[in-house]
């Protein structure tokens, strides 16, 4: 990922916890031809953790321990030059926030290992629910999805962040855009300003 040094982020703390609060991404590989999956994704550790479905042919990639990028995408928005002091000499631009994992997935074939991970996913995803769903199933049924899905752990590499949220740009038209998302009626024009005014 492209990223000038104004909106790099270092911090892997702060990495961390955005993959954790965006867990629905992208794993992309490249084998026989480029292949990409939206998958829930776990960051336990020192790892990345999910599933594909067995007949997912990136499956095959994933069993072959290629390199793998999982890209976690965040709040995003349209900036108009309408907003900033000169607009004559600014252009379009958008205001976006991402983390890029790179790794090497390899599989989790243990079935106990695999049925613990199904758990820890559900856990994430139900327990701020009313009523949340169990996963006290039919053993035989959980048998066979797991039979179903090529579980897998990807060991951390490298981690990279870019918050682009008008850094570049004079305090005044930091301001200006701020203002103009957050009086915006999408709430993803509000988050992004919200994370514009934590971040100044």
């Amino acid at each position: 990922m492209y990223i000038p040094e104004h909106f790099r982020v270092n911090d892997e703390h702060v990495l961390r916890q955005f993959a954790a609060a965006n867990s629905f991404g992208m794993l992309i590989t490249h084998g026989q031809e480029l292949m990409s999956s939206h998958l829930p994704l776990l960051l336990e550790g020192s790892n990345l953790v999910g599933h594909v479905a067995r007949g997912n042919p990136q499956a095959k990639d994933i069993e072959a321990g290629l390199q793998a990028l999982a890209i976690f995408h965040g709040p995003h928005a349209y900036v108009s030059p309408s907003w900033y002091a000169e607009p004559q000499t600014s252009v379009p631009t958008w205001n976006y926030t991402a983390v890029h994992i790179h790794g090497k997935p390899r599989v989790i074939s243990d079935p106990n290992s695999v049925k613990q991970l199904l758990e820890r996913l559900v856990s994430k995803y139900e327990s701020a629910r009313e009523s949340p769903w169990g996963f006290d199933v039919d053993a035989q049924h959980i048998d066979n999805l797991i039979r179903g899905i090529v579980a897998f752990e990807m060991p951390i590499d490298r981690m990279e962040g870019k918050f682009k949220l008008s850094q570049n740009r004079p305090i005044g038209d930091r301001g200006r855009v701020m203002w103009s998302l957050k009086s915006s009626e999408s709430q993803m024009d509000q988050q992004v300003a919200e994370m514009m005014s934590d971040l100044f």
